[in-house]
């Protein structure tokens, strides 16, 4: 069994598409933004991306990306997925799909993601109330 490395995050982008290019493997975030504003509470919020670049990990381990209410700190959402790191240089890109993402109250927000135990990084992003027009 390989030694964990604790890996470095690079990068947390939130975006309504990412898109792969299937000859060159290069990848584009459409979209991206940093907050949700909605006219009423609570809400949902129909889709978004998560994207995130990871490097210096080592072999396959188990990922997380939860979205946390700061004030509560409860976990809102939470998806896993397998990631394996080919070498500790290689750079990882993991987009993580999150439909109907609840939305209780306005407020501060973070995304975390999480290899194996460790926290290996996080990202704020405000839910804002906003007038009907």
């Amino acid at each position: 069994m390989a030694k964990f490395i604790e890996p470095d995050l690079l990068s947390i982008n939130v975006c309504d598409q990412v898109i792969r290019e299937e000859k060159t493997h290069k990848t584009s975030l459409i979209g991206m933004f940093n907050n949700i504003g909605a006219t009423k509470f609570p809400c949902t919020h129909p889709c978004l991306h998560v994207h995130v670049a990871i490097t210096g990990g080592n072999g396959n381990q188990a990922a997380r990306l939860c979205f946390v209410n700061n004030d509560s700190n409860n976990i809102v959402m939470e998806l896993k997925s397998p990631i394996q790191f080919p070498s500790r240089t290689a750079i990882v890109e993991m987009n993580f799909e999150i439909k109907n993402l609840p939305l209780k109250e306005p407020g501060l927000y973070h995304f975390e993601l999480w290899i194996g135990k460790v926290l290996v990084g996080q990202r704020h992003f405000n839910v804002k109330k906003i007038e009907e027009r």
